[in-house]
């Protein structure tokens, strides 16, 4: 064991010197957990001078590598000193992130990332096997909290995986150790083995429940090994991620995709164990050793942390893995380590349910709105807060007479100026209902009545919409808006104003009001109205529909018009053509030949030209 001063950056030496005289020195590795070590050293002996807060020291550890603790914790009596060092990783506690947005990186770019983006510059940097892209935010935080942290958008909770930390390198594995095969029969009572089995958080029959208490037309699904235990241990999961949506713009848009993805999500929740106990080996080799079953664990002398080993417990198997070992410097053997469940991945599975913050990423209006409020509440620096026997005020400065910037809260309501106490109060929620903004961003807006103004979006839901406008504009020649009920017989209203599609900017439908009644106008191609339907009457150019067609021509006495329908007959139709007004002279248009896709015709008399007739046809 070497030891070197606080500030050294190169390890490639002796460093201040050896430490010789060491009476114990032990180092505990766990799987994303605790790695340090703990040493106890005489008084008098060499170096002990040098064993002060902040010194590192450089020893060999379980995997045959030599690696770097910090000291942290130095307790004298009056023979000996007893220190405490954390593993070199631990120094970026004491690195700050203050706000760093990581977007689609790979676990590897993703650390380095967050490392190059800290406070100050270090000698860290990441490797990663773990594919897949993720992205978070972290405003505020330590790298170590980020990394391996209880957040909800760890680096560990993100991308899985478990963590070897190697010196200044930051490796984040698939995972640790490997599976040799070894298998072992632990009895019961053997001085030096303590096996706890715990079965509380066990279920062998899950109700999955997606958003929006989605369940299962089954309701539940069983273990394989439901059977084994006298009873189902049942539990309820939710997983928020798995929508229904009929529109397919935030969820399944098919119901039975949707199911699928609730048993996809049990089996992960099987795959990873949460079916079967949970198994906690302690092997303490001195006190082992001290027995006649030693011989039957001599297997264990040669695993590794996150080494898999199949547990024969009374006669049952368990697959278990290395999750901590102990290891005695001096003596160069683990000492002690404990086999079981991978802490991090049972809590993972149990509480937190694979959170997935994938979608940190903003993919709809509501997100991204959510994720720059988000940014202006937590980036918010400084403020005064000032009260009154009846208020609460937040402002920019601490006197109410010179603030501008203004949230003010009684028990008539909260708003915010930035005009001061005063007001006008721009955004403000009161007791009576009202709702004051410039922008409201919502998931699924609900409502009896939308009043004036205009709406624009996606989907809006509604019985009424009164006064202003709807209008739907596409970038596509057919806009397209649906108008239904939830149920048989419902429908929407609308009073005053209107609702039009629009085609690069042309109106194309427009519904909406006329004097004292609906009307619904149509609009030609190039935005002139074509034709109108009113409570009372319908106004057209020509109408297609069954065996019945119409329309317009305009004809002349000197010579045949072609005038063709507007579909085509399965025989000659019956054809009645008369002009639009009568003019002195005209006599009735005659039909000079008559076809199933149209006819010729022409004005009786002399003399006259562009006469306006109107036409109907009647089929078989």
């Amino acid at each position: 064991m070497k030891i070197y001063s606080q500030d050294t950056l190169t390890f490639n030496n002796n460093g201040l010197g050896f430490l010789t005289d060491a009476l114990s020195c032990k180092i505990t590795d766990e799987i994303n957990g605790m790695y340090q070590l703990q040493m106890v050293y005489p008084k008098g002996g060499k170096l002990a001078d040098e064993l002060v807060e902040e010194n590192i020291i450089k020893c060999k550890v379980a995997d045959g590598t030599e690696q770097l603790f910090r000291i942290k914790i130095v307790e004298k009596d009056l023979k000996k000193i007893t220190i405490t060092a954390q593993h070199i990783f631990y120094d970026l506690l004491n690195n700050f992130l203050e706000d760093v947005y990581p977007q689609s990186l790979t676990a590897q770019a993703f650390i380095n990332h967050l490392i190059s983006n800290a406070n100050f510059s270090s000698q860290f940097t990441a490797y990663s096997n773990i594919t897949g892209t993720k992205s978070a935010r972290y405003v505020r935080k330590n790298p170590v909290e980020v990394i391996m942290g209880d957040l909800d958008n760890s680096v560990l909770n993100l991308f899985g995986g478990e963590l070897k930390r190697d010196n200044f390198t930051i490796n984040l594995l698939t995972r640790l150790g490997n599976d040799n095969g070894v298998k072992i029969l632990f009895g019961k009572n053997i001085k030096g083995i303590d096996i706890t089995i715990d079965i509380t958080n066990m279920a062998t029959r899950i109700m999955p429940q997606g958003f929006d208490a989605l369940l299962l037309p089954e309701k539940y699904i069983d273990s394989p090994l439901i059977n084994n235990y006298p009873t189902p241990k049942i539990a309820k999961l939710e997983f928020e991620d798995v929508r229904y949506d009929p529109t397919g713009q935030e969820g399944y848009a098919d119901i039975q995709d949707a199911y699928t993805a609730l048993r996809d999500k049990v089996q992960q929740q099987f795959d990873l164990g949460i079916d079967k106990p949970q198994v906690n080996i302690k092997v303490d080799w001195v006190e082992l050793s001290k027995t006649n079953e030693y011989k039957n664990y001599v297997n264990l002398e040669r695993v590794n942390l996150g080494d898999t080993i199949t547990a024969n417990i009374l006669g049952v198997d368990y697959q278990t893995r290395v999750i901590s070992t102990t290891y005695d410097v001096l003596k160069e053997q683990i000492e002690k380590f404990e086999i079981g469940t991978f802490k991090t991945a049972i809590t993972k599975t149990i509480s937190q349910l694979m959170y997935d913050v994938e979608t940190i990423v903003p993919s709809t209006i509501l997100e991204e709105a959510q994720l720059q409020a988000t940014e202006l509440i937590t980036s918010a620096m400084g403020g005064y807060v000032y009260k009154t026997q009846s208020e609460l005020y937040i402002m920019d400065t601490d006197n109410p007479t010179t603030a501008t910037k203004v949230w003010r809260w009684n028990l008539n309501g909260l708003g915010y100026s930035s005009n001061g106490i005063n007001g006008p109060y721009t955004t403000a929620m009161t007791m009576n209902g009202g709702i004051v903004a410039d922008f409201i961003t919502t998931g699924t807006l609900s409502a009896d009545r939308v009043s004036g103004g205009t709406l624009t979006g996606t989907t809006i839901s509604g019985n009424t919409i009164t006064g202003g406008s709807l209008e739907i504009t596409s970038t596509t020649a057919n806009p397209k808006c649906d108008i239904l009920g939830s149920t048989s017989g419902t429908y929407t209203r609308l009073f005053g104003g209107s609702i039009r599609l629009m085609y690069n900017n042309v109106g194309k439908v427009v519904m909406g009001s006329g004097t004292g009644q609906g009307v619904i106008t149509v609009y030609d191609t190039a935005g002139t109205s074509d034709s109108t339907i009113s409570g009372t009457s319908i106004t057209t150019p020509k109408i297609t529909a069954g065996n019945i067609d119409c329309g317009s021509c305009t004809l002349n006495s000197s010579s045949e018009v072609y005038v063709s329908f507007n579909k085509t007959f399965s025989s000659a139709p019956k054809l009645v053509i008369t002009p639009f007004t009568s003019t002195s002279g005209v006599i009735a248009p005659k039909i000079r030949a008559l076809s199933t896709q149209g006819f010729r015709a022409i004005l009786g008399g002399s003399g006259f030209s562009n006469i306006d007739c109107c036409w109907i046809a009647i089929g078989n």
